[in-house]
């Protein structure tokens, strides 16, 4: 189960860095990222996701668990985003599920005001319109 933490820890680091290509041997072929704002998507479409967002969010480890193949983690996420000056604070609790020492599933689910959902909906669109 350590090995599964370390696992986590660092894709969460990496996922801070933009770097997350670096952590792909430790995530299954048939990897799966599952939000209410981006719906399902492969590990390379959210390698997408997460380098077009990264220098708005800011995710921070509050709380994890090891709960059977699953580790749970309660998250801080700081929304900063200058060319509209909006900023904001939520939390999130993200679900990492593994097959042996793969990471195989990304569930989050936000805690988050309608407005800061808002942000997150249009920045999905934009990145969408703009790979057109």
């Amino acid at each position: 189960m350590k090995n599964k933490l370390i696992i986590v820890d660092w894709f969460l680091e990496l996922l801070n860095a933009n770097q997350l290509h670096k952590i792909a041997e430790y995530v299954s072929d048939d990897f799966e990222f599952t939000s209410l704002i981006r719906g399902t998507i492969g590990f390379s479409e959210y390698c997408k996701y997460v380098t077009y967002n990264s220098d708005s969010f800011e995710v921070n480890i509050r709380e994890r668990a090891v709960d059977g193949d699953k580790v749970i983690v309660h998250l801080d996420i700081t929304i900063i985003d200058n060319s509209i000056k909006y900023h904001s604070k939520l939390t999130a609790i993200a679900s990492f599920e593994f097959d042996d020492l793969l990471l195989k599933r990304l569930s989050i689910k936000y805690v988050a005001t309608e407005t800061d959902m808002e942000y997150m909906k249009k920045q999905v669109e934009i990145q969408y319109s703009s790979d057109d």
